[in-house]
């Protein structure tokens, strides 16, 4: 369980199965999002548990250099809720991208 905000950079299934298991995810016809991990990446914002609505979005990402990139997002809270979530955002990116940097804007 995710008790602070975590941004991470997953590489490989194993990681991603281990971190998110096997549940299948929104995409057509219930099926998983295909990712191939040979050629793309999971850049991955979690957040702990709340009971207020929170949505993540991704406002860009800037190669910094070759092998780098900066990805910005920003993160908005609404209204509590009678119920718990886990937000969460997960983008998936070329590998060309050695090295991600984590922006957070306000």
């Amino acid at each position: 369980m995710i008790n602070t905000p975590a941004e991470k950079v997953i590489t490989s299934k194993k990681e991603f199965d281990e971190i998110f298991g096997t549940a299948a995810h929104m995409g057509e016809n219930g099926m998983p999002t295909a990712i191939d991990f040979s050629k793309e990446q999971v850049i991955a914002i979690m957040l702990p548990v709340t009971n207020t609505s929170t949505e993540i979005f991704p406002v860009k990402i800037v190669r910094a250099n070759p092998d780098d990139a900066e990805f910005y997002y920003k993160i908005k809270s609404g209204e509590k809720l009678s119920y718990d979530i886990k937000p969460r955002l997960l983008l998936i990116i070329s590998k060309e991208y050695k090295i991600i940097h984590f922006n957070k804007e306000d």
